[in-house]
C-alpha cells in the first residue's frame, strides 16, 4: 500500500500511531489501526512513561462539539489522566502560521487543552512548520499556556505562508527540504527538535513541568 512501502523499515523498528487526515476514509484509518476505546480506531489514547498520548480525529466536526462523543470521551481522558505530561496529536491545526488566526471550528477543543493543562499540540495539513508561543485565552502567556507546534514536513515543507508578517502567536515558522521531529522526555523535562533530511537543526524547545516556561535554543531559523 501507499502508507506501508516508503514506512516499511521504520515500522519494523518502531511503533506507529497515526491521527486521522483530511484524505484519510474511515475504512482507511482502520486498515491501519487498532486501538482500544469507543473511538473504533479513529480516536484513542495511551501512556507512554510519564506521558499521555492522546489522538483527535479533527474530521469529526460534530462529535467534537459539546454534547458530541468525541468530545466527552476527551474531556473524560484529560479529567483521569494520572500521567505528568499530556500531548494531543490531530491532523487539522487549531493555531497555525498558514491560516493566520485560529481555526474557530476547534474553539471548543481548544478550551479543553487549556482546561485541563495540555502542554503540547502536534498538527498537520500545513506542508511547512511553525510553533506558538505557550497559549490561553487567545494570549501569549509565560506559565500554563499550550504550545501548538504545526509539522507536516514528510510532505516536502515547501508551502508558502501567505501572510507578509508572522501572525502574533508564532514564535518559530520555517519552510524547506522534508523535515522530521523528535520529543525526548526525561522525568520533569522535555526537549523537541526538528531537523531537515539534510541535518540543519531548526528549532528546538524545552519545557519544565515545574514552571511550564518555553526555553529556546538559539538555532537557524526561517
Amino acid at each position: 500500500s501507499g502508507l506501508l512501502k516508503p514506512y516499511a523499515k521504520v515500522m519494523r523498528r518502531f511503533p506507529m500511531y497515526l491521527a486521522r487526515g483530511n484524505h484519510d476514509a474511515v475504512k482507511k484509518q482502520q486498515q491501519f489501526m487498532s486501538m482500544p476505546g469507543p473511538g473504533k480506531d479513529l480516536y484513542y489514547s495511551f501512556r507512554w512513561g510519564n506521558a499521555r498520548l492522546i489522538a483527535v480525529d479533527t474530521n469529526d466536526r460534530k462529535g467534537m462539539q459539546p454534547g458530541g462523543e468525541q468530545y466527552k470521551w476527551l474531556d473524560n481522558e484529560l479529567k483521569a489522566c494520572k500521567e505528568k505530561w499530556k500531548f494531543v496529536f490531530q491532523h487539522f491545526p487549531i493555531y497555525s502560521a498558514y491560516g493566520g488566526k485560529m481555526d474557530p471550528r476547534l474553539d471548543e477543543e481548544r478550551k479543553l487543552l487549556e482546561k485541563y493543562n495540555v502542554h503540547v499540540v502536534f498538527q498537520g495539513h500545513m506542508h511547512n512548520y511553525d510553533r506558538s508561543f505557550p497559549l490561553r485565552d487567545n494570549k501569549v502567556v509565560e506559565h500554563d499556556g499550550v504550545t501548538y507546534i504545526t509539522a507536516s514536513g514528510g510532505c516536502g515543507g515547501y508551502e508558502w505562508f501567505p501572510h507578509p508578517h508572522r501572525p502574533w502567536f508564532v514564535a518559530r515558522q520555517w519552510r524547506g527540504e522534508p523535515f522530521i521531529g523528535m520529543c525526548n522526555v526525561n522525568g520533569a523535562k522535555i526537549t523537541i527538535q526538528f531537523m531537515t533530511s539534510k541535518g540543519l537543526l531548526f528549532d528546538t524547545l524545552s519545557l519544565q513541568l515545574d514552571e511550564r516556561k518555553a526555553s529556546d535554543d538559539k538555532v537557524a531559523a526561517k
